[in-house]
């Protein structure tokens, strides 16, 4: 701990101690040494074992002491050290807000303090690390016998993303890190409908929901359903084409050809006994079930 009438430096100037209280962390009064802003220039004997500031163009002045404060103002320094018998337990919010530390006498309880906050963080404890790992600070049974510094371990806010699928099959809920995208789910199931995406209001279905989009609060995503309808392709015996479950109004896809042993495909129609109504894929749309049929020739 720094004493009376000692040498201390801030900022490139000399001050020296002439008052010192009598607190267990110790207030100093300052008085300068050096009142104009000449920059100190640090010299070291041949021997390396002494280091001392000299100010340009004077003399160098001995017995420069400052280790163990911290200058806040012009005249009045806060010390580092503490008096004998006594140790300083700090508190590292790690982001957090700040937390006032603490002076209390070797081998004593620190006092339990408010949990600092951190934005979209929750608090979970003080641990003896920066990692938060061990056991956590109980101060109701800890004491401390050094200067001690406690970490604030923090935990990121979640949030819940609801899927409601609309009478369509059960999709389970997703728990997302604040700022993080939601993973997408496989599409719901809903007999004779198709799934048409997940939207953010379940009247107009105007929004559909981007899963890019980064989650900072609960939100409940809704399934949009177009009523359906199969197209059935009956290839005549032909080789077998695939039917197409398509929302109602839309246009079918046309499957590649079917082919039949000694014979060629002409087409496929809505009629298989006549085979004067073709299909144009182009344009025609499909409100209801309907079965195809392939004309051979």
């Amino acid at each position: 701990m720094a004493s009376f009438g000692e040498h201390v430096t801030y900022d490139g100037l000399v001050y020296q101690i002439v008052a010192v209280s009598a607190d267990a962390e110790p207030t100093y009064t300052l008085e300068p040494v050096r009142r104009n802003e000449d920059a100190l220039t640090r010299v070291i004997t041949s021997s390396q074992l002494q280091m001392f500031l000299v100010p340009s163009g004077g003399d160098r002045i001995a017995s420069v002491a400052g280790s163990a404060i911290e200058v806040i103002g012009s005249r009045t320094a806060v010390a580092t050290a503490l008096a004998e018998g006594y140790v300083r337990v700090k508190f590292d919010s790690q982001g957090g807000t700040a937390v006032v530390s603490q002076i209390i006498a070797v081998d004593a309880k620190a006092t339990a303090v408010s949990a600092p906050t951190k934005t979209h963080y929750s608090f979970v404890n003080w641990y003896y690390n920066a990692a938060g790992t061990g056991d956590a600070v109980n101060f109701s049974v800890d004491t401390f016998d050094d200067d001690t510094t406690l970490y604030a371990k923090w935990a990121i806010n979640t949030f819940t993303v609801t899927y409601d699928s609309n009478e369509g099959s059960a999709v389970e809920a997703e728990t997302v890190d604040y700022g993080e995208a939601a993973t997408e789910p496989d599409d719901p199931a809903y007999a004779g409908h198709l799934f048409a995406g997940w939207y953010t209001d379940d009247s107009t279905f105007l929004l559909e929901y981007d899963f890019a989009t980064l989650v900072t609060a609960n939100i409940t995503l809704y399934a949009k359903w177009d009523v359906a309808g199969t197209v059935t392709f009956d290839s005549n015996g032909g080789s077998a084409v695939d039917a197409q479950v398509i929302a109602s109004g839309a246009l079918a896809t046309e499957p590649e050809d079917p082919v039949l042993v000694e014979s060629t495909f002409s087409g496929w129609f809505y009629d298989d006994d006549t085979f004067l109504d073709d299909v144009v894929f182009d344009t025609d749309v499909f409100t209801a079930d309907d079965t195809l049929y392939a004309k051979w020739v």
